[in-house]
C-alpha cells in the first residue's frame, strides 16, 4: 500500500509541476493563435475525442456486462469504477466543444452525453447476443 501511495504522490505532484511550467512558460514557447483559428482547432479537438471516446467506451460495456454475468459484485465494482472515470472523459469532450464557441455549453454537454451512450449499448448488444455463450 505504502508503495502505491508514494507512486500515486510522486506522479501527482509531477504532473502539477508541468501544469504549472506549462501555464507559466507556455505562452512563450507556444504563441497563442489568432481567435478564428484557435476556436476552429477546439472544435476539432472536442470531435476527434468524442469520436474516439464513443469507440472506447463500447467495450468498457461490454466488459461491464460480461462482469456482471459472471458476479453481480465485480459488475457493481466495475460499474462504479468506469463511471468515476467516464467523468473526466465528459469534460474532455465538452470543454473544447464549449470553448470553441461554436457549441453552447448545453451542445457540449450533450455530445459528451450522446458519446457515453456508447458503453450502455455495448452492454445490451452483449447481453443480447453473448448471453447463452457466456454463462
Amino acid at each position: 500500500f505504502e508503495i502505491g501511495l508514494n507512486n500515486t504522490t510522486l506522479c501527482s505532484s509531477a504532473g502539477a509541476a508541468t501544469v504549472l511550467a506549462i501555464k507559466y512558460l507556455g505562452p512563450t514557447v507556444f504563441p497563442e493563435p489568432n481567435d478564428e483559428q484557435s476556436d476552429s482547432r477546439l472544435r476539432r479537438v472536442g470531435v476527434i475525442t468524442a469520436v474516439t471516446l464513443t469507440a472506447h467506451n463500447f467495450p468498457e460495456g461490454m466488459a461491464v456486462a460480461i462482469s456482471t454475468m459472471g458476479s453481480a459484485k465485480l459488475g457493481l465494482k466495475l460499474t462504479v469504477a468506469i463511471a468515476l472515470h467516464n467523468l473526466p472523459e465528459g469534460l474532455a469532450i465538452a470543454c473544447p466543444l464549449a470553448m470553441s464557441k461554436q457549441y453552447s455549453p448545453l451542445g457540449a454537454v450533450g455530445v459528451a452525453l450522446l458519446s457515453g451512450l456508447s458503453e450502455p449499448v455495448g452492454a445490451l448488444l452483449t447481453l443480447l447476443f453473448f448471453r447463452n455463450v457466456i454463462t
